[in-house]
């Protein structure tokens, strides 16, 4: 077994441990919004894409929330969503019955698309997971590949100069942990919203270089960068 497939099935074991807990901690007014036909996409996300009603859209890791997933759908894009995480897709699903949603959701890695044929999407949306895409150059050309001629990927990242630091102390001040340059894989114990896993996990940190540079080498034209303000932040449930 090659050390990508040792990485890979090492953060799908602590993803599928943790959704079962996450679902528990749903939020009702979560639900209530996206049950009412409501959409929380953030503005910035809004104006770039414009509008997505009777598009296809892959919508990429897409965890058991699902949430933006079922924004889209909202907005009535034609959406299909993928995890590598079984357990994500049995509770999105569960999730999309309890709505009346339909979304075509699928077990998958985002990296490689291999249940998807070429040419299939107007839209693919990737969103704060490029940390954990060993293989962003694949991801890149798989995304490129599943979009029809004139499609368009949106890919929404924080800086990735945060990966590199944390919050300590008491106050708390912003602590360099690691050097911006340093690629190697970060391993660590995996933990989520408060919750702490006795299993493994790996990011792969990559600079903002890296991200745009991948981007454009395989066909992708740049057409616009943004920075949203901090507040659009909190739509997405960032600490």
């Amino acid at each position: 077994m090659t050390d990508s497939q040792k990485h890979l099935d090492m953060n799908r074991t602590a993803w599928d441990t943790a959704h079962p807990d996450l679902r528990n901690r749903r939020r009702s007014d979560w639900a209530d919004d996206i049950r009412r036909g409501e959409s929380g996409r953030p503005p910035t996300e809004v104006s770039l894409m414009g509008d997505v009603c009777g598009l296809d859209v892959m919508q990429l890791s897409c965890a058991g929330d699902a949430t933006q997933a079922f924004w889209l759908a909202n907005e009535g894009a034609r959406v299909t969503a993928c995890d590598f995480s079984p357990n994500a897709i049995d509770i999105a699903r569960e999730h999309a019955a309890d709505f009346g949603i339909d979304i075509t959701f699928v077990v998958d890695d985002s990296q490689r698309l291999t249940t998807q044929a070429d040419a299939s999407f107007d839209w693919v949306h990737a969103d704060y997971n490029t940390s954990y895409y060993e293989d962003l150059p694949l991801a890149c050309r798989n995304w490129y590949r599943v979009l029809r001629p004139g499609g368009r990927l949106i890919l929404h990242e924080t800086h990735p100069m945060m990966n590199c630091m944390d919050w300590q102390g008491d106050p708390p001040r912003l602590a360099v942990l690691r050097s911006y340059f340093d690629k190697s894989p970060e391993y660590y114990d995996f933990h989520i919203k408060g919750l702490q896993y006795d299993l493994p996990a790996v990011e792969f940190h990559k600079t903002l270089a890296d991200l745009v540079n991948t981007v454009v080498d395989a066909g992708f034209l740049l057409r616009r960068m943004e920075e949203p303000p901090g507040d659009e932040h909190g739509r997405y449930g960032f600490d």
